[in-house]
């Protein structure tokens, strides 16, 4: 009977404790998450392999050995690997029931066959997990295709890592990719050479593997938080380790002696122990601090970002801007989903994506009414007691609702959804998550106050320039209103002077009669023009409305334009494409077409001027064009103001009052109408009054 291998053995035997206690974490810390429950079964796999890898170390015969391999690949080895596998993409967010499918079907039969047609008995030879010759079973074709099978569920896990590798831009999720295939390689790599290479069964190297993966993967978990770990964990760690350190350093004192000096020490095991445990308090302190700083720094990394953030808000007074940066810092900090932020505008809060139709959620909803009257976190378990808040918010799907309050006022509402990882949001998250959102609706206030400033200003601006504008219309006005009541009044005066005095033969009285008429008609009519402004203005003018033809108008125009246009030399053209009656005013209609055609004459000094009547989408039309000096773009939207001329130096050798497009315009507004211009600079104009047909008799 040969001795037992006690290396192998306390090897084999801490890392299946080891195991166990990590085993113990994962499931304390989370046992609900999927992610968790994957790495546990990983786990509890590994803990089987160590554990019968270490009876295999005992001093044992063939069969037992036999049965012991069997137990370690059928409940350790295969089962790790599928973990594994399903495991790591449950951890990268794929979909992992195809594999898991494909693992199982391909398991059972492997793992039958391995053991009636791929092995022999063979004495005489190291067998796994031994360091002397004993009997063992001996590979045959089916264990390399076992081999291959576990390379190939390391492969998948590894062709997805490295894609990640490659495409993410997520910092913390990289260094868990890294972390990953760093397990992956140490793992697999030593199982695959130790199970390819005979002479390496002596060794414990695959066991080696499993216990350097587990160490990396919770360190990935616990450092990035891959489950949610809660801090007094860190005592539960502390005395694993401690424990650990303990039981190591009495097995490795008790069979070190044992075996030099072959004597038994074990009382000196029992007191160094307790010696050990007396001084052990600085130790555990020690302990404690660099497992805050190593497991634990994401936290504190997270505080330092909200640190960050509130500087970087203090700073930011563009509203858009600022709730970029509150949803994209929410977002990345606790690894959410998604995050929406609503901000309070006027009587709802509107939400801050650009969207042409934002949502939004009105002051007296149930929503808005819970949060003012309670200002706290409201996770998604609490929203069963208020259906319809939980029906008003379904669409967003949050996990946790967060009033952004500022004083007394509720500033915004932040939604935010589940975690990447699956995992709850912690007691720690939501006291970082009341920092964020004190400081966030600060900030939105801050900015809100300050746009609300910027857009007075703006209007002071708009309504400063609009007072510019009209006082130099009326200045404008004032000139050329005085031009035309002196002009008209002087020649009256002077022709009523000659007649008085009968200086004049009766011919050329007649003839000065006429003159003095036409002025003093002149001055009625610019009398008129202002009377009707202002009383189309006020709104109190009353419409006459009868039937009218926009043909017999236009003719009319015709009649009266044409000497005008005769004695400039140009041309004057009627078109009655289609006559059309329609309930109006003819007064004012006709003073409507009227000064467009005046318009178009005074403006127009070679070609022509044609006014077309007619229809165009269910609306009557008359269109007035000219071949006049043309209208610069960006005086065509001063065209109706009143008192308007334009300030091109084509315009100052025409004389105007510059109301009679501004009185064309207030009549097409009275009959439900419009008037549109098409105009270039120096090619002519196009001016078309529009009318509805809703209106015709």
């Amino acid at each position: 009977m040969l001795s037992t291998n006690y290396p192998v053995v306390i090897l084999c035997s801490l890392t299946a404790f080891f195991f166990v206690a990590l085993l113990a974490i994962i499931l304390v810390a989370n046992p609900k998450n999927t992610i968790s429950r994957l790495f546990a079964l990983y786990l509890l796999s590994s803990f089987i392999w160590a554990t019968f890898s270490a009876f295999e170390a005992l001093d044992v015969n063939a069969f037992q050995e036999f049965i012991f391999n069997r137990i370690v690949n059928i409940l350790g080895v295969f089962p790790a690997t599928i973990s594994f596998l399903i495991f790591g993409l449950a951890y990268l967010k794929k979909s992992y029931k195809f594999w898991l499918i494909f693992s199982l079907i391909t398991y059972l039969p492997l793992s039958y066959l391995m053991y009636t047609g791929g092995f022999s008995i063979v004495y005489q030879e190291p067998f796994v997990g031994g360091l002397r010759y004993h009997s063992r079973v001996e590979a045959g074709e089916l264990l390399y295709l076992a081999i291959g099978w576990g390379a190939l569920l390391l492969g998948i896990l590894t062709f997805y890592l490295i894609r990640d590798l490659f495409t993410s831009r997520d910092k913390v999720h990289l260094k868990k990719v890294q972390l990953m295939l760093l397990a992956i390689f140490v793992s697999g790599g030593l199982a695959l050479v130790f199970n390819a290479i005979p002479s390496l069964w002596v060794y414990p190297v695959d066991i080696i593997g499993q216990l350097v993966a587990g160490s990396v993967l919770t360190y990935a978990i616990l450092r990035f938080e891959l489950v949610d770990v809660s801090t007094k964990l860190r005592n539960v760690i502390v005395e694993i380790i401690f424990s650990t350190a303990l039981a190591t350093s009495f097995l490795a004192l008790v069979v070190g002696v044992q075996l030099i000096f072959k004597v038994s020490l074990l009382w000196l095991g029992v007191v160094l122990a307790i010696f050990v445990t007396s001084l052990s308090q600085p130790f555990k302190e020690r302990l404690l601090r660099f497992i805050d700083i190593t497991f634990y720094r994401t936290r504190y990394d997270y505080r330092e970002t909200i640190n960050n953030f509130v500087h970087r808000v203090s700073e930011i007074l563009d509203l858009q801007t600022l709730c970029q940066s509150i949803r994209s810092t929410t977002k990345e900090t606790f690894g959410a989903k998604g995050v929406e932020l609503f901000v309070g505008h006027e009587n709802s809060y509107l939400q801050s994506t650009s969207s042409t139709k934002p949502a939004f959620f009105e002051e007296n909803s149930p929503l808005v009414t819970l949060l003012r009257e309670r200002p706290e976190i409201i996770i998604e378990d609490q929203l069963r007691n208020y259906p319809q808040v939980a029906l008003e918010v379904a669409t967003l799907n949050p996990e946790l609702i967060v009033p952004l309050k500022s004083g007394e006022s509720l500033v915004g509402i932040l939604f935010i959804q589940e975690r990447l990882s699956a995992d709850p949001y912690s007691t720690e998250d939501k006291s970082l998550l009341v920092t964020l959102a004190s400081s966030s609706a600060i900030a939105l206030k801050n900015s809100i106050l300050y746009q609300e400033v910027v857009e007075k200003n703006l209007d002071i601006e708009r309504l400063l320039e609009r007072e510019r504008e009209v006082n130099e219309s009326k200045n404008e006005f004032i000139a050329i209103a005085s031009h035309f009541l002196r002009t008209p009044l002087t020649t009256i005066k002077g022709y009523l002077y000659l007649l008085i005095n009968g200086k004049l033969a009766s011919r050329e009285a007649r003839n000065y009669l006429l003159r003095t008429f036409n002025e003093q008609k002149k001055l009625g009519t610019l009398v008129e023009d202002i009377i009707s402004i202002s009383s189309l203005e006020k709104g109190e003018l009353k419409l006459a409305k009868e039937k009218v033809s926009l043909g017999e108008i236009v003719k009319r125009l015709l009649t009266d334009y044409d000497s005008l246009a005769t004695e400039k030399r140009i041309g004057l053209t009627v078109e009655i494409k289609k006559d059309v009656v329609i309930l109006a005013d003819r007064q004012k209609l006709t003073q409507a077409v009227a000064n467009l055609v005046d318009n178009a004459v005074k403006f127009t000094s070679v070609g022509r001027v044609s006014v077309v009547a007619d229809t165009s989408e269910n609306q009557a039309r008359v269109c007035v064009r000219d071949t006049g000096i043309g209208i610069e773009s960006f005086q065509i939207r001063k065209l109706f103001q009143k008192f308007h001329r334009g300030t091109s130096l084509h315009t100052y050798n025409y004389v105007g009052s510059g109301l009679g497009l501004y009185i064309a315009k207030l009549i097409a507004d009275a009959h439900g109408g419009k008037i549109t211009v098409s105009s270039k600079l120096g090619t002519g104009s196009t001016f078309c009054l529009l009318l509805p047909l809703e209106a015709r008799g």
